[in-house]
Protein backbone atom coordinates (compact mmCIF):
# COMPACT_ATOMS: atom_id res chain seq x y z
CA UNK A 1 0.00 0.00 0.00
CA UNK A 2 1.14 3.40 -1.00
CA UNK A 3 2.16 5.93 2.25
CA UNK A 4 -0.48 8.52 2.40
CA UNK A 5 0.31 11.99 0.40
CA UNK A 6 3.15 14.15 2.07
CA UNK A 7 3.91 11.25 5.17
CA UNK A 8 7.86 10.43 2.85
CA UNK A 9 8.64 14.03 2.90
CA UNK A 10 8.35 14.75 6.46
CA UNK A 11 9.81 10.97 7.32
CA UNK A 12 13.06 11.94 5.46
CA UNK A 13 13.08 15.27 7.38
CA UNK A 14 13.19 13.45 10.17
CA UNK A 15 15.82 11.28 9.51
CA UNK A 16 17.82 14.52 8.08
CA UNK A 17 17.95 12.87 4.82
CA UNK A 18 16.48 15.09 1.49
CA UNK A 19 14.91 13.41 -0.69
CA UNK A 20 17.51 13.52 -3.83
CA UNK A 21 19.82 11.95 -0.75
CA UNK A 22 17.51 8.86 -0.41
CA UNK A 23 16.91 8.51 -4.28
CA UNK A 24 20.62 8.48 -4.32
CA UNK A 25 21.57 6.36 -1.28
CA UNK A 26 18.24 3.81 -2.48
CA UNK A 27 19.61 3.34 -5.93
CA UNK A 28 23.79 3.58 -5.22
CA UNK A 29 24.18 2.35 -1.94
CA UNK A 30 21.61 -0.38 -0.83
CA UNK A 31 21.59 -3.40 -2.12
CA UNK A 32 18.37 -5.18 -3.33
CA UNK A 33 17.25 -8.78 -3.17
CA UNK A 34 14.55 -9.04 -6.18
CA UNK A 35 14.98 -11.49 -9.11
CA UNK A 36 16.67 -9.31 -10.88
CA UNK A 37 18.53 -7.25 -9.08
CA UNK A 38 20.50 -10.56 -6.84
CA UNK A 39 21.62 -8.77 -4.52
CA UNK A 40 22.98 -5.75 -6.48
CA UNK A 41 22.17 -1.90 -6.62
CA UNK A 42 19.27 -0.80 -9.16
CA UNK A 43 22.49 1.26 -10.41
CA UNK A 44 24.14 -1.79 -10.77
CA UNK A 45 21.51 -3.92 -12.80
CA UNK A 46 20.87 -1.41 -14.83
CA UNK A 47 24.48 -0.83 -15.96
CA UNK A 48 24.46 -4.60 -16.76
CA UNK A 49 21.58 -4.73 -18.78
CA UNK A 50 23.12 -1.86 -21.02
CA UNK A 51 25.86 -3.78 -21.64
CA UNK A 52 23.53 -6.53 -22.70
CA UNK A 53 20.78 -3.95 -24.38
CA UNK A 54 24.09 -2.57 -26.40
CA UNK A 55 24.90 -5.93 -27.57
CA UNK A 56 21.74 -6.89 -29.26
CA UNK A 57 21.16 -3.27 -30.86
CA UNK A 58 25.11 -3.85 -32.04
CA UNK A 59 24.06 -7.53 -33.82
CA UNK A 60 20.74 -5.78 -34.70
CA UNK A 61 22.24 -3.33 -37.36
CA UNK A 62 24.66 -5.59 -39.00
CA UNK A 63 21.74 -7.79 -40.02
Amino acid sequence: MAPAAGTVPWVLRSMGMSSGTWIEHYNTERTHEGKICRGRTPFATMLAGKGIWDGKVAVAALN
